[in-house]
């Protein structure tokens, strides 16, 4: 699999030609909306019930800003599959228009598929809930209280000061990193999901074939992800500007990787997939060579 996250990121770099801004616009747009909508959703939830609040494993919880903080993805769901379908077409050297990214909220078949991945993205993200921003909530609770008694006692001069690990539910924290972990392992079976539906149409079918597709080459996936550590490195030295790079040169390189792992990337004369028919080109202008 080293040859494919070789060419996956070849694959990438080629895609980005004359098209970096456009891309990088595409994925921010991406995030921010859907960042936007769920602090949107879960503040109006918050403000119009604000006494709705139930105790979760100590903490406080607002029910309503939950439930609509998970259901903002619906509205955030055609845009995702867009932008998945724009990524696609740039692996296979073609070239969308940008207005081509909110198709699938004007098309009535795509709009559709886009409401049942919506309601998919909202398992999801109730998964991630229950299963990881809970729990490290409450790990990260536990610590910081282990961290500030180690603090005074430090500061009231403590001969041997020493953490006190009692002030957390050590009997639980294992249980919820465990809990955590399954998630991030749900999060990578799943990770070909929104490439897979703006193909096929099906989520459902999606979903199982991306936990069979990515489960066959979960460690070679998993080497992938990390071959991006370098990257961050570099992120954090320059203080975040080499994001610009990265978050469109990650993302492409994300698609073709997991579009290779359902079969070489080999294009016929016309480009592409060799089993993905082409489309008319964009009329702003030619694609650019394959590699």
């Amino acid at each position: 699999m080293r040859e494919a996250r070789i060419r996956s990121k070849q694959l990438a770099k080629t895609a980005m030609s004359g098209s970096f801004f456009r891309l990088l616009l595409i994925l921010v747009l991406n995030a921010v909306t859907a960042a936007l909508l769920r602090e949107v959703f879960g503040e109006l939830g918050r403000r119009l019930w604000a006494d709705a609040v139930v105790r979760i494993w100590g903490l406080e919880v607002n029910v309503p800003y939950l439930c609509a903080w998970i259901a903002a993805g619906m509205f955030a769901a055609p845009l995702e599959l867009g932008v998945a379908e724009y990524l696609l077409a740039r692996i296979r050297r073609r070239r969308p228009s940008l207005g081509a990214v909110f198709l699938w909220y004007a098309d009535g078949a795509k709009l559709s598929v886009a409401a049942r991945y919506g309601a998919w993205g909202m398992v999801l993200s109730a998964a991630q809930l229950f299963l990881l921003d809970l729990p490290l909530n409450v790990v990260s609770q536990g610590l910081n209280a282990v961290l500030a008694d180690l603090t005074e006692q430090i500061n009231a001069g403590a001969a041997s000061p020493a953490p006190d690990y009692s002030l957390m539910d050590t009997g639980r924290t294992w249980l919820w990193i465990a809990m955590a972990a399954a998630f991030l392992l749900l999060r990578l079976l799943t990770a070909a999901v929104p490439y897979l539906t703006a193909d096929s149409g099906s989520v459902l079918g999606s979903v199982a074939a991306s936990v069979k597709l990515v489960g066959r080459h979960l460690g070679a996936y998993l080497l992938f992800l990390l071959s991006f550590a370098g990257w961050l490195l570099i992120a954090w030295i320059t203080f975040g500007l080499a994001l610009l790079y990265l978050i469109p040169y990650a993302a492409l390189a994300n698609a073709a990787f997991l579009e290779q792992l359902r079969g070489p990337l080999v294009p016929p004369p016309g480009g592409g997939r060799a089993d993905v028919p082409d489309e008319p080109e964009d009329p702003d202008g030619p694609p650019e060579a394959y590699l």
